[in-house]
């Protein structure tokens, strides 16, 4: 048998829920491809998109310690929110209870200490008061970005556009401090 190549097509099975299959042919159908082409397309993305996220932290180990910190934080604050609500009746979304998100928060933190590298922070302090300030400048930056109309860069990096539209009614945060 002589081995695969990689543009042969292979046919894969696989089962799913009713659900799922109904997402794809409707999303098939908006696009105008058979479901075949558009469950490939997806699929494709979802590696295209992996690769997109290292690269637009940078560094893998930057992406790695986000994953880290997000997964706790979803999970700390989740945690958090659901015994809130029973003891407060607060809400259940982390994101929207002050209690919840303030122990999200301190869940990051403690995360990002964890990876700080060993020594006096003093010793690497350097004389200039311009740049001492320089992370939190650079954060000021990014939260204008988000509410400018067109993404601008901050340093060699640019806000992506999605990120307003991921940020979803939490945006309006950002406006309401402006």
């Amino acid at each position: 048998m002589a081995p695969r190549q990689k543009a042969d097509l292979m046919q894969v099975s696989f089962r799913t829920r009713e659900p799922l299959r109904a997402a794809l042919e409707s999303a098939a159908e908006a696009r105008g491809v058979s479901m075949n082409t558009e469950m490939n397309d997806r699929l494709i993305r979802s590696f295209e998109d992996e690769v997109k996220l290292e690269t637009e932290f940078a560094r893998v180990q930057l992406y790695a310690i986000l994953r880290i910190v997000a997964n706790t934080m979803d999970l700390a604050g989740g945690s958090t929110a659901m015994m809130s609500n029973m003891l407060t009746g607060t809400t259940k979304n982390w994101v929207d209870n002050p209690f919840a998100y303030d122990q999200a928060v301190k869940a990051a933190n403690y995360i990002l200490e964890q990876f700080r590298p060993l020594g006096d922070i003093a010793d690497a302090t350097p004389n200039s008061t311009q740049i001492q300030n320089m992370g939190e400048e650079f954060a000021k930056g990014a939260v204008e970005s988000l509410l400018e109309e067109e993404p601008t860069m901050i340093g060699e990096t640019q806000i992506p556009p999605r990120s307003r539209r991921d940020l979803g009614h939490l945006f309006n945060r950002l406006v309401a401090r402006d």
